[in-house]
């Protein structure tokens, strides 16, 4: 599993005993090879997949009440993060679709 997640051995069993928990692009690295959402690996959910069919709306509407922005510089970051996530299906798609 390390070498599929391009880490140490030993960092990889850090996460295993408890004794570091993995970044967030850790664990969507580790989402993505289970083809599991990240709330599951974290214990937050018990569906394994992600709820894909949500209205977009419906999403935006539970990010905004998820996240509270208090100043530009916080919500620039919010956005580059997103745009990051957005870049990230799509180049999976593009790989998929090769």
């Amino acid at each position: 599993m390390a070498e599929i997640l391009h880490i140490s051995r030993q960092s990889y069993n850090f996460y295993e005993n408890g004794q570091r928990e993995p970044k967030i692009d850790m664990l969507l690295k580790m989402a993505d090879y289970f083809g599991v959402s990240v709330d599951y690996l974290l214990g937050r959910s018990n569906a394994p997949a992600a709820c894909n069919d949500i209205e977009p709306e419906t999403a935006q509407q539970r990010l905004q009440n998820k996240i509270s922005i208090a100043d530009t510089e916080t919500a620039a970051e919010v956005e580059n993060y997103l745009d990051y996530l957005n870049a990230q299906k799509n180049n999976s798609k593009a790989v998929a679709g090769k």
